[in-house]
């Protein structure tokens, strides 16, 4: 095991910077009090000046030295070392580009296109890889893309959107760079770049748009349309009489066919569903003309015409009728390569007719809502059935070629794997394209070769890869949108290749035209960068010589800011450049301040001069202008800082013999005749752990201190906070303190002057002094110091306590003692009624009294609290109490009323108890323990006198009602006779009586101001549950309505509590299980809108439901959960009468409406507003 490494000593002299011992320190801080000069040599000595940076010369040092960064004479971190750059400013890699604000833009020769047959991409502007996807694959359908460029030959004035694709088709045709900018078509469509929009859609969308901005262009329109559009419609054909329906001729245009996905496994079985008759029989028979009534009838789907470009919709995004909102269907689908006509159309004449699959539109990501758009296209495809096409993935800038063709590409999802047919051909591979990191010179790039093969297409070239494996079906997950072309038979190619002649002129045209423009770019791109450059290499010389004429200075030099310094040598030529600004290196006495020294570079005086006349500034400093105040007070620190040094073993041996564990008063130190002095009994603890090597953050005497900045008492209860040390510990320890508070004063100044100091001009503060005549104390410098050497107060053993605390003290005292005796009396006398109150047993002709709850409460924390000086805590007085059950608002004849329900009585094991219920307003006692009270807190305004609020047991006059808590007539006031039944205590009926009216109107008020904020609630679940009938509906209910307490019997917590407004006996699960769910409603929830809650938790549409409250039935759609009286977790019964089927979305929104996701709302309604839809 190696040894462990020594921890170097950090000495005084390196803390404070003076590099000098405490005698010379003494020495030199009696020649400044004398007025003696420090001579130069020895100000270079202290402060380390003297010598040069040891590794100014190395050619191996980068980026400053190890240990230096503090020492003025180094200058080797200002610049970089030869051949070494930074990530920023002048000496950064790309300095040139901030020069010019055309170099921000990308350099023209950087993107280059790579290569004479690879497609190049598309920018994405935001969310624009929808337009990139479909422009892609609308760009690989040769016939539509030369239809296209052919109409823009001649000038297309006032058709901006279709001048802007043809510019687009041109440049990925020909363009000399590897990607295009769709902005300009963007904008002419007015879309949105932000908004991430339908591919489909949009797809539809701009072709009909072209359509329709073609029809002025002879043969345009008609030709875009021949080429995507075909012909279907449906076929009824009655199974009676086999004769066709009316409308079964009516043929009508698509673009598009819908292909279902979910469900279905291939494009084969799909089509087959899609194209299968459809039997209309029972309620959903056909009404035939030629039979005069219904008949059984089968509808078909029928495809009359195939357009040479067939277009597939996968439909990926189903409504999900749990989420009432639209999801993604991630079903695997496959799809083959080629199809034969005959399986969209199911005619036999259309047999041998085929389609090769062209494009794929794929949409990544698991939402609806979100995701990433790229497509897989077959481009430069030869018109002879015998060649394969080159797929290549188009994902917006990025194109990759797919050397194994689109099947089994990540895009489809990782569990889609393609279906392969039994036999592999055996191909050669060719050498792999260069990436983009490679790139070349752009007068080496051969832009594009428009040579064409027999049929007029671009050529590849014979190094063209076959695909290693002959896929057979696609299978995907990802799938969207299927582009299949018709096969050309041979007998075009003639026509095809006259006809593209002069397309291939006009392309050669642009193909020049666009070389030279990106050739200009090129070369006014260099020789900007070539001006910039030399601006900066002017820049760096200037810089590089200052700093090297001062690597080696003769004297003392000029001192400057450090952070001046290196902001001005990263500063590039067109950065503006402030003044020289010395003032952060000033003391508060407006010279150079020893200790900010560090935070300086030494240059030159020549240098100086220099940088001076370059940008101006001031002060010009040197080791002349020391403050020789300053450095006798570091002098100074230093000897005190050696001297603690050497004294710390002998006093922290010392406190190890004071003990720190006696909290009892300090009579005998005050009356010792030894000089002692008080510091903090907890501060002296925490410096003997720290073995005397810190103060820590406060003084020793901070605890000391009171308000009034003087000696804080001890109180009788607490420990006692100080002790007494002798005077010479006191005085190691006050300097102590006062040099910890002069490094820290030293430390951050330093801090300040290296951050460039935020000090006040030292000039104006220098004519300040001079007409004030006195020396400004800065922020910052005397002014913290000053507040951290007060914090330090001295308290000799015999000074007086703050007589202002003391007196505070003894009244505190003395309030404490008279509370505490009368607590200790109370709770002898009332014991029984200080723990938690419970039932009691009750017994007919007796009187009792009620209390007020909270009274009682209170009361009982009173006499809980213990014996304290500070804080004591006062009794609780009974008249806001009584006041607050007393009926002010409804009394008639000045009889005063009581405004709550008095409690209930229960029959016990044979023994009436009154319920001290939770949340009760009152508390019963017995009539001398009330006696008792009122002695203590009575008084003459309390309402009910000091009788107070008497109440007895009153035997039920049919014995059979059971109603609890009733009240006397007013001529009842004396205590019923002792009848035979009360005598015995078997009344088998009771409640408790009271000679006290109870306003009942208060009462109501209350409960209707309860249960109406019971009734206004926000998200709140409700219990949801399917009964058989309406019978079993309306008992349930009803049930549950008589099982909660009447409101006219309602308990209300006073103040701040929060009551419930039912007690329902049943206990309620909110767990869902089958047929039984929780719904989330508001009170101003609608009865409809909670058929349609019912309608996603529980599966029965709205319109079969039937629901039950409180026992009966829920009739008004209209109304909300609020008119129906429904609380939180209450249960609603609903009945299914089955009339409609669970499925039929049409009759639950047959106008189209109905509740939308929220993400609905924060999206865009499609292309509405674009040129798309106008």
């Amino acid at each position: 095991m190696p040894p462990k490494r020594k921890k170097k000593k950090q000495t005084s002299q390196a803390r404070i910077g003076l590099k000098v011992d405490g005698n010379e320190a003494l020495k030199i801080s009696k020649d400044i009090e004398e007025g003696l000069d420090v001579s130069e040599e020895t100000l270079m000595r202290l402060l380390d000046i003297g010598s040069a940076c040891p590794n100014q010369n190395s050619a191996t040092t980068k980026g400053g030295c190890k240990g230096l960064a503090n020492n003025p004479c180094c200058l080797c971190g200002i610049i970089p070392s030869k051949d070494s750059y930074r990530m920023q400013g002048l000496w950064s890699k790309t300095a040139s580009k901030n020069i010019d604000p055309t170099l921000q833009d990308a350099d023209p020769t950087s993107c280059a296109r790579r290569s004479t047959v690879s497609p190049v991409g598309l920018t994405n502007l935001g969310n624009t890889c929808y337009f990139n996807s479909v422009i892609q694959c609308l760009f690989a359908i040769d016939e539509f893309k030369y239809a296209i460029l052919e109409a823009c030959m001649s000038p297309l004035e006032g058709n901006e959107v279709l001048q802007r694709l043809c510019d687009i088709f041109v440049t990925l045709e020909c363009g000399p760079r590897n990607y295009v900018d769709p902005e300009p078509l963007i904008s002419a469509l007015r879309l949105d770049s932000s908004v991430q929009q339908d591919g489909q859609e949009f797809m539809k969308l701009f072709l009909t748009l072209l359509e329709t901005a073609c029809e002025a262009i002879p043969m345009l329109g008609q030709k875009i349309a021949s080429m995507f559009k075909g012909k279907s419609g449906y076929q009824t054909r009655c199974l009676s009489c086999e004769n066709l329906s009316h409308s079964s001729n009516r043929f009508d245009d698509f673009c598009e066919l819908d292909i279902p996905i979910k469900g279905y496994t291939s494009l084969e079985e799909s089509m087959g569903a899609l194209l299968a008759p459809e039997i209309l029989e029972g309620d959903n028979q056909y009404y035939c003309d030629h039979c005069g009534q219904k008949q059984d009838a089968a509808r078909q789907l029928i495809v009359k015409d195939l357009p040479p470009v067939l277009c597939l919709s996968l439909q990926r995004f189903v409504f999900d009728l749990q989420k009432m909102d639209r999801v993604k269907a991630s079903d695997k689908f496959s799809f083959p390569m080629e199809i034969d006509a005959y399986m969209v159309t199911h005619d036999a004449q259309t047999k041998g007719i085929m389609y090769d699959l062209e494009g794929i539109l794929l949409h990544k990501g698991p939402s609806a809502r979100q995701g990433h758009y790229v497509a897989h296209v077959a481009v430069n495809r030869k018109g002879s059935r015998s060649s394969k096409p080159v797929w290549y993935r188009f994902d917006d800038t990025v194109v990759t070629k797919l050397d194994k063709g689109s099947a089994g590409h990540s895009d489809h999802g990782w569990k889609a794997k393609p279906t392969q047919q039994p036999n592999i051909k055996q191909g050669t591979s060719s050498t792999k394209p260069k990436g983009d990191g490679e790139m070349k010179d752009h007068h080496d790039v051969d832009l594009i070769d428009l040579s064409r093969d027999q049929d007029g297409l671009i050529a590849e070239g014979n190094q063209r890869k076959e695909p290693v494996e002959d896929v057979k079906d696609v299978v995907s997950s990802n799938a969207y949108l299927l582009v299949y072309k018709r096969r050309p038979s041979s007998s075009l190619t003639g026509k095809r290749v006259a006809k593209h002649t002069e397309i291939l002129e006009w392309l050669d045209k642009k193909k020049r035209e666009m070389l030279k423009e990106y050739e200009g770019q090129c070369q006014q791109h260099q020789k900007i960068v070539e001006e910039a450059r030399g601006q900066i290499e002017t820049r760096r010389d200037i810089v590089r010589d200052i700093v090297d004429s001062s690597k080696t200075v003769e004297g003392s030099g000029r001192f400057i800011v450090a952070s001046w310094l290196q902001k001005w040598a990263d500063a590039e030529p067109r950065e503006s450049i402030s003044e020289v600004n010395n003032d952060a290196l000033l003391c508060n006495h407006g010279k150079l301040d020893p200790s900010r020294i560090q935070a300086s570079k030494r240059l030159a005086p020549d240098a100086w001069a220099k940088i001076v006349s370059l940008h101006g500034g001031s002060p010009e400093l040197g080791l002349g202008d020391i403050c020789k105040a300053c450095l006798k007070t570091q002098l100074d620190s230093i000897v005190t800082q050696e001297d603690v040094a050497v004294n710390r073993e002998r006093f922290l041996e010392l406190s190890h013999s004071i003990n720190l564990e006696n909290k009892s008063s300090t009579d005998e130190e005050e009356n010792t005749d030894i000089a002692l002095y008080y510091v903090g009994r907890h501060w002296l603890r925490n410096w003997r752990n720290r073995k005397g090597l810190s103060m820590g953050g406060t003084s020793p005497t901070e605890a000391l201190v009171c308000p009034h900045s003087k000696l804080v008492p001890n109180y009788p209860d607490k420990p006692n906070k100080r002790v007494a040390i002798s005077e010479e510990f006191w005085r190691y320890l006050k300097r102590s303190w006062f040099a910890t508070v002069a490094d820290k004063d030293r430390k951050s100044r330093f801090k300040k002057a290296e951050s460039g100091g935020n000090v006040e001009n030292g000039k104006k503060r220098k004519l300040e002094d001079k007409e004030q005549g006195t020396m400004s104390n800065s922020a910052d410098r005397g002014g913290d110091l000053n507040q951290d050497i007060s914090k330090l107060a001295e308290f000799p053993s015999h000074c007086n306590e703050c007589p202002t605390c003391k007196e505070q003290m003894l009244e505190e005292l003395s309030v404490s003692v008279e509370i505490g005796g009368r607590r200790d009396q109370e709770r002898n006398v009332l014991r029984h009624l200080v723990s938690t109150p419970q039932s009691i047993s009750l017994v007919l002709d007796a009187l009792y009294k009620l209390v007020p709850s909270l009274f009682m409460q209170e009361w009982r924390e009173y006499i809980a609290a213990g014996r304290s000086v500070q804080g004591a805590i006062e009794p609780p007085k009974l008249k806001p109490y009584m006041d607050s059950v007393a009926c002010l608002s409804h009394a008639c004849d000045s009889t005063t009323r009581i405004c709550y329900q008095i409690p209930h009585v229960v029959n016990r094991r044979g023994r009436w108890m009154a319920l001290n219920e939770k949340g009760s307003a009152f508390e019963i006692i017995s009539e001398t323990d009330w006696c008792e009270l009122w002695k203590l807190y009575g008084s003459k305004d309390i309402p009910f006198g000091p009788q107070g609020i008497s109440v007895y047991l009153s035997p039920d006059q049919d014995n059979n009602s059971g109603q609890n808590g009733g009240g006397l007539t007013e001529n009842d006031t004396t205590k019923p006779s002792s009848a035979q039944d009360a005598t015995s205590n078997k009344a088998t009926s009771v409640h408790l009586a009271t000679a006290i009216d109870v306003c009942y109107e208060c009462i109501k008020e209350r409960s209707d101001a309860i249960r109406a904020s019971k009734l206004n609630f926000e998200g709140k679940e409700i219990l949801i549950e399917i009964v058989l009938d309406e019978d079993t509906a309306v008992r349930d209910t009803a049930q549950q309505a008589c099982d909660e307490v009447p409101a006219n019997h309602q308990h209300h917590i006073p103040h701040d509590s929060q009551p419930h407004v039912l007690s329902v006996k049943e206990r309620k699960s909110k767990r869902a299980r089958k047929g039984r769910s929780p719904v989330i409603v508001d009170s101003t929830t609608t009865l409809e809108n909670l058929k349609l809650r019912i309608f996603e938790a529980l599966g029965v549409h709205p319109g079969n439901i039937r629901a039950f409250a409180k026992g009966k039935e829920m009739l008004d759609a209209s109304k909300s959960m609020m008119d129906y009286e429904i609380f939180p977790l209450e249960e609603v019964r609903i009945v299914d009468t089955h009339l409609h089927d669970s499925e039929d979305l049409a009759s639950i929104f047959p106008d189209g409406s109905g509740p939308r996701a929220k993400s609905d709302d924060q999206e865009k309604e499609g292309f509405t507003g674009t040129a798309l839809v106008g």
